[in-house]
Order: C-alpha cells, then sequence, then structure tokens
C-alpha cells in the first residue's frame, strides 16, 4: 500500500510534510480550556505518535522537537503565526503547540487572552515544524475542532 504524502500549495509552491501522525494520519485535537480552568501543558497525540509520513516509525533516539506552529490563512494564502487574542491585540501562537519527547504533541497551558484561540483554529490546517535528531527537518500537519481523517480534507487535497 502506497502511504499518502500530505501536500499543501503555499505561495505557488508545492509543501510537502515528511512527517504525520500514526492513526489517524490527519488528527484533529482538542485543546484544554485556558487559564483560570488550564490543566497546564498537555499531550495532544496520546496513542498517536509523530511518525515518518511513509508510514515509517521514528527509530528509538530519533525524537522530535517543535520549530514553530502555524496555521494555514486561505484569503493570505500561507501560513501564519498571530491571530487577535480575545483582548483585540495581535498575539503570536508559534509557541502553544509543540513537540517534544520524542513523539509527543503539547499544548502548553493556555493564558486567558487565549480565550477564544480553540474556536479560531476550529477547522483550520495546522501545522507544526519539526527537528528530528534523524537529520531530517520538515512539518506534520493537523486541526482542531474538526474531523481526523486519513487523508488532507478539502480544500487541501490534490
Amino acid at each position: 500500500m502506497v502511504k499518502p504524502y500530505i501536500l499543501l500549495i503555499s505561495g505557488g509552491y508545492i509543501t510537502k510534510c515528511i512527517y504525520a501522525f500514526t492513526n489517524p494520519f490527519y488528527p484533529s485535537f482538542t485543546l484544554p480550556p485556558p487559564q483560570p480552568n488550564s490543566p497546564g501543558d498537555v499531550q495532544l497525540n496520546i496513542n498517536n505518535p509523530i511518525r515518518l509520513a511513509d508510514g515509517s516509525n521514528l527509530a528509538a533516539g530519533q525524537g522530535c522537537n517543535s520549530r514553530g506552529f502555524s496555521y494555514y490563512e486561505p484569503s493570505q494564502e500561507g501560513f501564519l503565526t498571530t491571530y487577535i487574542d480575545s483582548n483585540e491585540q495581535n498575539t503570536s501562537i508559534t509557541d502553544i503547540i509543540y513537540a517534544t519527547k520524542h513523539d509527543q504533541l503539547f499544548a502548553r497551558t493556555i493564558q486567558s487572552n487565549h480565550a477564544y484561540l480553540a474556536s479560531y483554529l476550529a477547522g483550520k490546517l495546522l501545522k507544526i515544524e519539526l527537528d528530528c535528531n534523524n537529520g531530517l527537518l520538515g512539518c506534520a500537519y493537523f486541526t482542531v475542532g474538526g474531523e481526523s481523517s486519513s487523508s488532507l480534507p478539502s480544500p487541501y487535497k490534490f
């Protein structure tokens, strides 16, 4: 069976993520509530580790750390790292979602000014940039508050 790769056209260029999640390939996660009810940092991908998009698991010692987090904004035809928060401030989201501990994806403690982050990101294509110590820089796509899938959802299919 040929394993799917995720492709995205951004700025006229095709970008292929070399990492994905095990099952489902394109997961949807639920973000934890913001402060004061936040439980702190929470693992999002329990029982769905990061792996190579060709289906290969990361080898022992080939852990990943994140380099950044962004969402795809169709009106801008590109990935963005800021949004307008509940205080009506332009706020960075680059470090809210992060990868660590070999193959795990986490959400940091969500501060009160990010009270609307989960609803803002719901259903959007999200990208985590990964630096894995197998020597390969790459990314993986996922969403929050949407549907998990074995492939990238419309309108991102090619």
